[in-house]
């Protein structure tokens, strides 16, 4: 487990790879294309918001659509 201050790229660590991975793109000529990736966070739920928002800021420009789920609050 490690740490960092805020503003130091971990949420952009952690997403720019899954949205390179779920970003469509041709399929390959000889074999079948990628599936996609699976992703979570693992926290309060203010976290998870702020992690899907900066998912959303990161894949603006990607057809994709995002939720926040999570479970075990009133």
């Amino acid at each position: 487990m490690a740490g960092a201050q805020t503003g130091t790229g971990k949420t952009a660590a952690f997403a720019l790879p899954i949205l390179q991975r779920l970003a469509p793109r041709p399929a390959p000529r000889f074999a079948s294309a990628p599936s996609g990736a699976r992703a979570g966070a693992d926290s309060d739920a203010r976290a998870r918001v702020q992690v899907a928002e900066s998912f959303k800021d990161y894949g603006k420009h990607l057809p994709l659509r995002s939720t926040v789920v999570y479970g075990g609050v009133d």
